[in-house]
């Protein structure tokens, strides 16, 4: 059985809610996961921004994806590719699925004309020091650090 990715479709979208609610509580993230916002804030990036949500596809069963959009730099406008989420279910984690999103990741950038590609890393224990080696090797490096100070409990 090979791996496929390919971008979801908008009429895709509710296959990544489960997704984003297990990326949500195993992360710890601050605030819920409202799946309508969720979908909400997807469709308007995916219908107005230069967008995607690359799928990795196992025959018919969704296993996870790459969501990132096209950005000037806020400095000297040159387009960038961000990664906004990368998430693998548990289960299909250690095979070549996230390497594989990283590569069509960066093709999908570079095929839109950016000339850097940018992801983020969520602070989680179990995964910084790997992917912290696994961005490094693939000739990215750490730029930024975020921090969050929550003033509502929603």
């Amino acid at each position: 059985m090979s791996l496929v990715i390919r971008p979801l479709t908008i009429d895709e979208l509710p296959l990544c809610v489960p997704f984003a609610q297990e990326f949500h509580e195993e992360l710890k993230l601050p605030g819920k996961m409202i799946p309508e916002i969720f979908m909400k804030n997807w469709t308007t990036f995916l219908t107005t921004y230069p967008s995607v949500i690359l799928s990795l596809w196992k025959e018919e069963v969704l296993l996870g994806g790459l969501g990132a959009m096209i950005v000037p730099d806020l400095f000297d406008g040159r387009l960038c590719g961000h990664e906004m989420f990368i998430f693998i279910r548990k289960s299909e984690r250690g095979g070549s699925g996230f390497l594989r999103l990283l590569k069509a990741f960066r093709a999908w950038w570079i095929e839109r004309g950016a000339v850097e590609g940018r992801l983020a890393h969520m602070e989680h224990a179990e995964t910084d020091e790997a992917l912290d080696r696994l961005y490094r090797k693939l000739g990215y490096r750490p730029i930024e650090r975020s921090y969050v100070e929550s003033l509502c409990q929603l």
